[in-house]
């Protein structure tokens, strides 16, 4: 071996080129990507590759920037002295709302009865993915483009504190509940997909289903308006947040109730399908029961018409809950 050649293989090998910094965000995106649930990474990409997507996408943009224009065109001179901070507001929420509370929702349904529709789901009932993860990884989706259209309004919604006549904490309540108001309508949705696997029916469903989320939306931008403009609540009133407590409670367990339901629908029938239901359900009762209490120890006397009230709200629930 002559000296040259000897130096060259006993050389090091040359140092390896850092990879470029946007190659490690990709490779690290990639391996968190790897970590999460195979069907909410699966359902965000073919979500965000939808034409519904994009065309829902398309049109909240055009419609915040037309508010933006035609709303400061209607204020005018008020713009910089009058506190026109609620009516824009209610433009910006109407299309925000429009997007959380229908197109989400009844993006959820289709995802689910599709696959049912399709006759897909058999292929996912044969992997290791349990009925509960294909049910939280569609609902993940759906978190994902609320998250979309939130990030699109959010600062027309700040823009809106700018004008005055509107506070920071009623923004953030408005906001908080609109976004729980449609992940719980997106539950709703994927528990309706699950009910029938007939073309026909799916059909009635969906038109149901579209009708009641209009229904929804209409309820909700009026009851919206009417604490933008009238209402003036108190953050330090105990009362506030009692109600705030007891509304929570009823929204959380609800919200359980019809996931697990959900999670029944597509589970295999020999599987044990009610165990979680009836603890749900138990607990609610255990909640509902705890706030009466609190009620009553509250008021010192409860009368006799609001304890006819409880007793027949909590024995329709037992009993839609028994037929169920």
């Amino acid at each position: 071996m002559t000296p040259d050649a000897f130096h060259c293989a006993a050389a090091p090998p040359p140092a390896p080129i850092d990879a470029p910094h946007g190659g490690r965000i990709d490779a690290a995106l990639e391996w968190l990507g790897e970590r999460f649930n195979p069907i909410l990474v699966k359902e965000a990409r073919q979500a965000l590759k939808s034409r519904q997507f994009v065309l829902t996408f398309g049109l909240l943009l055009i419609a915040a920037w037309a508010w933006s224009l035609i709303g400061l065109v209607m204020m005018g001179s008020d713009a910089a002295f009058g506190e026109t901070g609620p009516s824009m507001f209610m433009g910006y929420y109407v299309i925000l709302a429009a997007s959380l509370g229908v197109f989400v929702p009844f993006g959820a349904f289709r995802s689910l009865a599709g696959e049912q529709e399709d006759r897909t789901y058999e292929l996912l009932s044969i992997t290791d993915l349990s009925p509960a993860q294909i049910v939280s990884g569609k609902l993940g989706s759906a978190v994902v483009q609320m998250l979309i259209y939130l990030s699109a309004v959010a600062p027309c919604l700040a823009f809106t504190y700018m004008l005055r006549g509107l506070s920071l904490p009623m923004i953030l309540l408005v906001v908080g509940y609109t976004t729980a108001l449609s992940l719980g309508l997106s539950v709703v949705g994927l528990l309706a997909g699950t009910l029938t696997s007939e073309k026909y029916w799916q059909v009635l469903l969906s038109v149901a289903l579209i009708v009641g989320l209009l229904f929804v939306f209409g309820w909700t931008v009026g009851g919206t308006g009417e604490l933008v403009f009238y209402s003036n609540f108190d953050l330090l009133d105990a009362e506030f947040w009692q109600v705030m407590g007891a509304i929570a409670t009823a929204y959380v367990t609800y919200f359980a109730l019809a996931f697990f339901a959900a999670v029944a629908r597509i589970t295999f029938a020999s599987d044990n399908r009610s165990t979680r239901l009836r603890v749900v359900m138990l607990v609610q009762h255990a909640c509902c029961s705890a706030w009466f209490g609190w009620l009553v120890l509250s008021d010192g006397i409860v009368p006799r018409e609001m304890m006819f009230v409880f007793l027949s709200l909590i024995g329709f629930h037992w009993y839609i809950m028994g037929v169920l």
